[in-house]
């Protein structure tokens, strides 16, 4: 659920990745085909479409992108030049609404930012 469970700062951040996935608009499916046209992105990554066709992919469960499985990538947004992901974290902090249903805030920071907040936070609660 992402809650904080250690103390720290890291700890804030859940580690499950967040993913967005949806069907592409009904202009862009080819209903005939059977298969259907999917978006999907992640914080670390641009948008792509996928041609999901669910007689493949139950026949060969466990399929992923490219591997035949059903699933075939059509398009994907390259990433912003010089952008290496591997230099980021996901994660995702919980707010509390006045009717106190809670919502889920994503959070993407640069890794180092993580250590250097940590750190920050140390010295402030050395000298309190």
């Amino acid at each position: 659920d992402g809650g904080g469970g250690g103390g720290g700062v890291g700890s804030l951040l859940a580690s499950s990745c967040q993913s967005s996935v949806r069907l592409c608009s009904p202009d862009e499916q080819q209903y005939a085909s059977g298969a259907l046209r999917i978006e999907y992105s992640t914080p670390l990554m641009p948008p792509r479409v996928v041609r999901c066709d669910p007689r493949a992919v139950g026949a060969a469960a466990g399929g992923s992108v490219g591997s035949g499985g059903g699933l075939t990538e059509l398009w994907a947004q390259p990433p912003p030049r010089g952008f290496d992901p591997s230099r980021y974290e996901v994660g995702r902090v919980w707010a509390t609404a006045e009717d106190g249903a809670r919502v889920p805030i994503s959070v993407l920071r640069l890794k180092a930012a993580t250590t250097e907040l940590a750190a920050a936070t140390a010295a402030t609660a050395a000298t309190a």
